[in-house]
Formats: C-alpha cells, sequence, structure tokens
C-alpha cells in the first residue's frame, strides 16, 4: 500500500518523477530479471538440468524414515538407486540460520515444527521436488548445532500451537526431520563464532543443494546497524516532552532504554552478535567464491529491526531482494508453514499469475509481508491467535537491491546537502528540526521509519512557508524529500503494517510510513555515542547524513 501525503504538483515535476520511477523500474528489470543470457551466467558447478526433469516428475529424495534409520542410511539408500542431488537443480533453496541458545528455544522449535507440519490432504511442507529447506540450528540445550533437512512430517496430523508453554519441555528430538550433521556447540580452546559458522554452512549448503533460486534467513534476536562485535553501546531514552505535536506523540508506541545495541544472532547472555560488516563480508565471499558472482537471490531477517537503511544497503550488491522487519517483531517469526506451502505449490498467494511468475524470488519477496500480515490476524492467522497483540505494531518490507545502490543513495545524498544548505542559511532552524527528529516515529536503537520522519518535516517546511514565506533553500529541500520518497517507493516491491499504523483513529498513515528505518538519533549524547559506530557503514561513508543530523544537535 502507497500512501498519498503533501501538495498537488506541477505537471513537469510529475512528468520528471514519472521518467525516474520507470527508468528505476526499467533499471531493475534489466539486472534482475532472469532471462536466457543470464541462466548462463550460473557457476560452473552448477547442474544445468532440473531434478524435476531427471527424475522424471517424481520427488526422488524424499526422507522415508521406515527406511531410512538416519541421515548417513538415507544418503546410503540414494547412492544404492544412483541418485545425487548435486547433479540437478530445485527451484528453490531455502537456508534457515537459527540462533536460539538464549529464550528463544521454545519459539525455535514452535518454527521447525511450522516447517515441518503437513496439511490437511497435501504435501506442500518441508522439501519437495521444487525446493530444499534446510536448517542449521543452536538451542539453549547446548547438545550441539544441528543441521536439519526439513521434510513433510507424516506421522500425526499438524495442530496449531497456541503459546510457547508447549515447547518449553521439549529438546530438538521433538522434530521429526533428519539430522544431516552434528558438532558440538563449543569445541576444547575455541568458541567458533557465527560469522566462521554462517560462512561454512552457506558454502556447503548452496553446493550441497543446487537451485534456481536461493533464499537465505538469518533467525535470532535482530537490533540493526552495528560495526562493533560485542560490548555495551549505551541508548539514551527518548525526550518526548514537547506537546507540538500531541496526536503524533501520544499515538506512537515508544522504545525502553537498553544497554546494549546492534547486529544480528544477538546473545543477551553475552553481547555477542554478528556484525554487518560481517553479514556483508560473508555475502560477498559467498557471492564471490562460491556462487562465482551471481547473487543470494533472496535476504531474509526473521528478527526485530533489521529492516534499515544501514543494514540493507550493506548487502544490497550482493542480494537481488531483501526482506525484514523495520519494528520489534513478534517472537513467533514468519509463517514458515504456509511459506512453504507457497512455494512448493507454485501460487504465491496468486501473485504468480499476475507477474506470468518469471521471476520467482520476486514472487516470494512480493509476498512475504501480505503472507506475515495475514498470519498476524488475530481472528484468522495461527500466529495471531497464538499472538492476538503481534498485529497492532506488526511492520514488513520488501526492497529491490538495486534500486537501494542506484537511485535511493544517490537521492540520500542530494537530501543530505539539501538538508545543510537548510540549515547553514538559517541557525534556528535547526532547533525546529530537532524537534521533527524527536517526535518522529521510533523503533528501539534509535531506528526511525524515514517515510513518516520526512512526512513530519514536511509538516514543517509548509508551517514556514504560512510564517515566513518560501525560501530557495526551503523549496530546494522540499523537492528532494519528494524525489527521496519516490526512491524509497521505487526500490519497495511490496510492505505491510499493523492495525495501529493504518487505523483511521491514529496520525500514522498521514505520515506516510514506509517500514524502513534509518538511525535518527533524539539528542547529542546518543548522536556522541553512537556516530562513530554508524559512521562505518557504507551509506553515511558517502551520504552526508551524519553531517546534517551533527549541525543539528550539536550546532557545528
Amino acid at each position: 500500500m502507497r500512501f498519498a501525503f503533501g501538495h498537488s504538483k506541477a505537471d513537469s515535476q510529475l512528468t520528471k518523477r514519472a521518467i525516474m520511477l520507470m527508468a528505476l523500474f526499467f533499471v531493475s528489470v534489466f539486472l534482475f530479471f532472469p532471462n536466457e543470457s543470464q541462466a548462463s551466467t550460473k557457476p560452473s558447478w552448477y547442474p544445468q538440468k532440473s531434478c524435476r526433469s531427471t527424475w522424471n516428475g517424481r520427488d526422488r529424495t524424499k526422507f522415508d524414515p521406515s527406511l531410512d534409520r538416519n541421515y548417513e542410511a538415507y544418503k546410503l539408500r540414494l547412492k544404492r538407486e544412483k541418485i545425487d542431488r548435486r547433479a540437478c537443480h530445485k527451484d528453490w533453496t531455502i537456508l534457515v540460520y537459527m540462533a536460539a541458545d538464549n529464550d528463544l528455544s521454545p519459539y525455535a522449535l514452535w518454527d521447525l515444527a511450522e516447517m515441518e507440519g503437513r496439511f490437511a490432504g497435501k504435501t506442500r511442507a518441508g522439501s519437495t521436488l521444487n525446493s530444499d529447506l534446510v536448517v542449521q540450528v543452536y538451542t539453549d540445550d547446548l547438545s550441539g548445532v544441528r543441521r536439519l533437512h526439513m521434510f513433510l512430517r507424516d506421522d500425526r496430523p499438524y495442530r496449531s500451537p497456541q503459546s510457547k508453554a508447549e515447547f518449553a519441555g521439549l529438546d530438538l528430538n521433538s522434530i521429526a526431520s533428519p539430522v544431516v550433521s552434528m558438532e558440538p556447540e563449543t569445541v576444547p580452546h575455541s568458541k567458533p563464532s557465527h560469522t566462521e559458522r554462517l560462512h561454512t554452512f552457506l558454502e556447503w549448503a548452496l553446493r550441497e543443494y543446487p537451485s534456481e533460486n536461493t533464499m537465505v534467513i538469518l533467525w535470532g534476536h535482530g537490533q540493526g546497524w552495528t560495526a562493533y562485535p560485542s560490548g555495551p553501546t549505551t541508548i539514551p531514552g527518548r525526550l518526548l516532552s514537547e506537546t507540538d505535536i500531541p496526536d503524533i506523540v501520544h499515538a506512537l508506541p515508544q522504545p525502553g532504554i537498553r544497554k546494549t545495541f546492534g547486529g544480528v544472532l544477538f546473545l543477551p547472555q553475552t553481547g555477542e552478535r554478528l556484525t554487518i560488516p560481517d553479514l556483508r563480508d560473508i555475502f560477498s565471499d559467498v557471492v564471490t567464491r562460491t556462487l562465482e558472482g551471481n547473487p543470494i537471490d533472496l535476504y531474509v531477517s526473521d528478527a526485530c529491526l533489521m529492516q534499515m537503511a544501514e543494514v540493507a544497503t550493506e548487502l544490497a550488491p550482493f542480494t537481488r531482494y531483501i526482506s525484514g522487519s523495520a519494528q520489534v517483531q513478534s517472537y513467533l517469526g514468519l509463517p514458515y508453514r504456509r511459506l512453504m506451502y507457497e512455494i512448493n505449490s507454485g501460487r504465491y498467494l496468486g501473485t504468480g499469475r499476475l507477474t506470468g511468475g518469471r521471476d520467482r524470488a520476486l514472487l516470494v519477496a512480493e509476498m512475504l509481508p501480505s503472507l506475515a500480515e495475514r498470519s498476524f490476524n488475530p481472528t484468522k492467522g495461527d500466529q495471531g491467535k497464538a499472538d492476538p497483540e503481534a498485529h497492532k505494531n506488526f511492520t514488513m518490507s520488501s526492497l529491490y537491491s538495486a534500486g537501494l545502490v542506484t537511485e535511493f543513495s544517490d537521492s540520500l545524498s542530494a537530501f543530505s546537502m539539501a538538508m545543510i544548505e537548510y540549515l547553514n542559511e538559517d541557525q534556528f532552524r535547526a532547533l525546529d528540526v530537532a524537534l521533527v527528529m524527536r517526535s518522529a516515529p521510533s523503533f528501539m536503537g534509535g531506528g526511525k521509519d524515514l517515510g513518516a520522519f520526512l512526512g513530519l518535516l514536511r509538516i514543517l517546511l509548509d508551517k514556514e512557508r504560512l510564517q515566513k514565506g518560501a525560501s530557495q533553500s526551503s523549496e530546494r529541500l522540499y523537492l528532494q524529500i519528494d524525489r527521496l520518497i519516490d526512491s524509497i517507493d521505487a526500490s519497495t516491491v511490496a510492505r505491510a503494517y499493523g492495525e495501529s499504523y493504518l487505523s483511521a483513529s491514529t496520525p500514522f498513515y498521514l505520515l506516510g510510513y514506509r517500514a524502513f528505518g534509518i538511525w535518527i538519533p533524539s539528542n547529542a549524547q546518543e548522536f556522541r555515542e553512537r556516530s562513530a559506530d554508524f559512521a562505518q557503514s557504507s551509506l553515511h561513508a558517502k551520504s552526508h547524513w551524519l553531517d546534517w543530523v551533527r549541525l543539528v544537535l550539536t550546532h557545528r
């Protein structure tokens, strides 16, 4: 859904915006839609023949508990029957890296049960002729790091859980899908980091289960951008005592104070986390060496707060699409059972009929926000029934990586330069902009919705027009706000929001929410404490974003 906000434009400006949007669309089509010439760019080890044609339309790699005592016996049976999965490709390989060696363990078991849960009269769960679903999982029982090849569980019907209590007393032995391999959680004299283990997992799985499309999902605690591997980062509380925009301020869900912040696969006990530069380097190496220059088709963060501009632009050169939530999300995570059904059935919530089904990665990226939104419906969705409040503040978006590395980055830089000019023209403007920064809808950790912030900034410029008249710098800033919003929209495949953002009883929808965050510190202390960290992002190294923020908060 897109939000209309602001003044009508002259025909010439509408034309310019239309040309820009169409140009970006055609660039995306050229770069990312598969065609015959792109098919030849697959890695040298990639098997050209599909598993469907190789096996005459039969799923010959289904795990059978009556025949296969374990995964080793399963592999021996396939070898005897001369079935080689590495010699053909499927439509999809979905790789899930689950860091649940913390308070998330019951939810990991919940999601694993979803992945192998069958539908009545259907056999669309887990791995099929169309896909392989492989998970590397850590839980809090320290039993070891397991790789699971997820298959349909047909020994009992699936029943939607109602609470985490159903999994609190269970461990990974409750999951029926076979263990591919298992290693100790820790080894003598060393503790392999998530950096090493994620890299190894991706390298292994991409070759073991070749496919036309690859989805990589990071599952765990997420806290947005950081380049620091561990240690506390103080996040000050929000300062929203002003009443200049009372309806907006009081309607927003406000984050609490956190002492540590940033990264993904965060371990609360120790403060360890996978930094975003580390994740970027893993993707860069896997794309360069293993995939021989081919990008990961879809990267998904099943974690809180990860759909930030700083994170997405860091990963964009190595991906085609990026999906995730800018908000704190429910511990229930993605609706994996329905996700696998849609992928394995080829339905993609019907979006394939609209686009011709040419680019399956685009179909999944387009589907994910809507799929999550439906699942969190408190009366009809499986997850919504278990967590009736989750739908209220839910957000999710899917982004075109191509748009992030081209038009969005350029537009953010142009906006920042216009903001610097605007602030330098009148030093008192910094006070008004500081209020807008503090009042912008916030996520935990200083991330704020970029679209809503730009909506508030428009309100400020409109007020200035009425009181003082327009100036050249304010008009240029207004134009750059429009351009930046257009670039966000052109870089967005799909987005969805919870009830709090869409209800007519709240002012959210008037601000132009985009389900896409960026760091906007609320005060000088927060800027001093975290600016060195954010300055390490490739986005801020060239966007001048931190320069105008510094002008507002430190007056220099």
